[in-house]
């Protein structure tokens, strides 16, 4: 399977039904595979997830790290993006 989004899913999939080492699998290679940062981020989370149900907390942290470091430079973003359309709108 080549398609991140489909790849998280059976990720999810195999998580709800208690198979860790699936699901991390399935999260390992659709962060190698997306070029997305949103993605990358939930990826990051749901693979923090699995390793504190493995009790791996080392990796737990190492993943839970990454995400938020992506999603707040998304969220700058959007709050910059946000910004100049006020602006925009101002001035017209």
């Amino acid at each position: 399977m080549t398609d991140p989004a489909a790849l998280k899913e059976e990720g999810n999939t195999l998580f709800k039904a208690g198979d860790m080492q699936g699901a991390l699998c399935c999260y390992t290679k659709a962060l190698e595979l997306t070029d997305s940062q949103p993605d990358s981020a939930v990826l990051y989370r749901n693979r923090s997830a699995c390793y504190l149900k493995l009790e791996e907390y080392s990796n737990a942290e190492a993943d839970a790290s990454k995400g938020p470091t992506i999603s707040i430079i998304l969220l700058y973003f959007i709050r910059s993006h946000a910004a100049l359309n006020v602006c925009f709108l101002q001035t017209f």
